[in-house]
């Protein structure tokens, strides 16, 4: 067969029956659109293995490097020494290198999207960032969709003094995301893709929502959570949007 796409899903689901490594799975799924569709149909089967844990070092380790686990057949990947990891989303790693650059890496493919340069970035906030003495500006990166060239990926960063910016897959610059007029100025802690829209949450306790089909790049108040906790996390669960607040101490978290 000339074209591996126009294999029947009978022998496409056959083939996934005699995959056991979460790796191969994966690797199956990355083979085409057509693959990917039949092996979603098969991801209740998708075999029981932890996933790779990424250390500040900029290197993946397989768990089954680690004491007291069962084997795996997981390889290392390396990524860039000078580098470390703001965010991830379904296999895409958010980059950000010592020379101010970010890209999108997908370390099973090893395609890659460049992001804005970061420098943009620190001179519109020159007043808070000083190039000498922050290390790694960018604290947090959420992404929208799995980034393609074809299709619509924006990408935010929450800065390390709470700013928050964006971009589209493309873009040659990051935009700058302001609050409403008379609202109480504070950094934000976290913020994720919801339901289309990017929610952002602020260290006051305020939710605000923007819409990247609007012109104007001012964010709209959502809700009001009234908390007083170090640390606030919003994630998904199902339909459902939650918030994890976690108090921490000298002696580590105390409470969730």
């Amino acid at each position: 067969m000339s074209d591996w796409s126009e294999l029947s899903q009978d022998i496409l689901l056959i083939v996934l029956e005699k995959l056991d490594n979460v790796c191969d799975y994966i690797r199956f799924c990355g083979v085409c659109s057509a693959w990917r569709s039949v092996g979603k149909t098969d991801s209740h089967r998708v075999r029981h293995q932890l996933p790779c844990l990424l250390f500040s070092s900029g290197r993946i380790l397989p768990i089954n490097q680690l004491p007291n686990q069962h084997p795996l057949k997981l390889p290392a990947v390396s990524l860039p020494q000078d580098s470390v990891c703001r965010g991830s989303y379904r296999g895409w790693l958010a980059i950000l290198n010592r020379d101010m650059t970010m890209h999108l890496q997908n370390p099973i493919s090893g395609q890659r999207f460049a992001l804005p340069p970061l420098t943009t970035l620190l001179y519109h906030h020159r007043r808070h960032y000083h190039h000498d003495t922050v290390t790694w500006p960018v604290r947090k990166a959420i992404l929208s969709s799995e980034p393609d060239s074809s299709s619509t990926c924006f990408v935010s960063v929450i800065c390390c003094q709470g700013d928050l910016f964006y971009c589209k897959l493309g873009d040659s610059t990051w935009t700058h995301l302001t609050l409403p007029n008379f609202v109480e100025d504070g950094g934000f802690t976290d913020a994720i893709y919801h339901m289309g829209q990017l929610l952002a949450l602020q260290s006051t306790g305020t939710i605000f929502t923007f819409d990247f089909t609007s012109s104007c790049t001012r964010l709209i108040e959502l809700d009001r959570v009234g908390y007083s906790w170090n640390h606030s996390y919003m994630v998904h669960c199902g339909d459902e949007l939650l918030i994890v607040c976690r108090c921490t101490t000298c002696y580590g978290n105390t409470e969730f």
